[in-house]
């Protein structure tokens, strides 16, 4: 290769690698512009407590460096006129999406005890007492398990898991006290007429663990506490189904059939 070709590649390169600077440089470039430029955020001029009613004295339309805008704020006054803080807003803070609600619909973690955790448990016309507890009703719940891993010694159990359970929604009906005038809340004429499929209640983290995995394990089943009940937790013994009928004979139940099953299979295999 003669020397002046060298040259000529050589050039060609240099020429390549400006291009490609010059190219990143505009490019990052136009990305700071574009993070600097300005855009309208809606904000409060005042701090905003837990519960407030949003009105057009409240807020300001502000503008702020795009980089800083918080994710689902709002550009416009209107949007957020009328919501509900749920989330205590602080003067010259963004108002954004997760921090406000429409009338008649107050997030359900806004409404559980502190420490305490949602957990949602499914239920059927039975296992659910069809459908009738509201939110802010107390329940019990009872699991039916199915012990044992032969045939001879399956044995169906019934044992009180928890007692005196908040029940913080139904389905997706919170039972919110924040609500329009003319509104009802949200799933409360759904309630009425089908059984839920769902019942959301408040646990500490330890028992929404238990409950968890005992839904797991076997079925669930809640007892619906009176509102006049004064008593709190009370003892119970587990009950089988051989103290149900009184009697020493084994019961046959579809744990049993199952593992019936799952043994003449091994057999068949072995």
């Amino acid at each position: 290769m003669s020397k002046k070709l060298k040259i000529i590649i050589a050039v060609i390169a240099g020429l390549f690698a400006v291009i490609i600077a010059l190219g990143y440089l505009q490019a990052r470039e136009s990305q700071l512009i574009g993070m600097a430029q300005p855009v309208s955020i809606v904000m409060v001029i005042q701090d905003l407590p837990q519960g407030h009613v949003i009105t057009s004295e409240d807020l300001i339309l502000g503008n702020v460096p795009s980089r800083y805008a918080q994710p689902g704020n709002f550009n416009d006054v209107r949007d957020v006129i009328d919501r509900i803080v749920v989330v205590a807003l602080l003067e010259g803070e963004q108002v954004t999406a997760s921090k406000v609600a429409f009338a008649g619909v107050e997030p359900l973690a806004s409404k559980l005890p502190a420490g305490m955790r949602g957990v949602t448990v499914a239920v059927n016309a039975v296992s659910g007492v069809a459908g009738l507890p509201m939110p802010g009703d107390y329940v019990d719940v009872v699991g039916i398990f199915e012990l044992g891993s032969r045939r001879e010694d399956v044995i169906t159990q019934a044992r009180f898991l928890l007692q005196n359970v908040l029940v913080a929604a139904v389905d997706r009906n919170t039972g919110s006290v924040v609500q329009a005038a003319d509104e009802t809340p949200a799933g409360a004429g759904a309630s009425a007429q089908q059984a839920a499929t769902t019942v959301t209640v408040a646990l500490d983290p330890e028992d929404a663990q238990r409950i968890v995995l005992a839904q797991e394990l076997g079925r669930l089943f809640l007892l619906l506490r009176s509102s006049r009940e004064t008593e709190g937790v009370l003892a119970f013994e587990l009950l089988d189904a051989q103290k149900l009928l009184d009697s020493d004979l084994p019961v046959w139940t579809p744990a049993m059939e199952e593992a019936e099953f799952r043994r003449q299979l091994l057999q068949q295999i072995q």
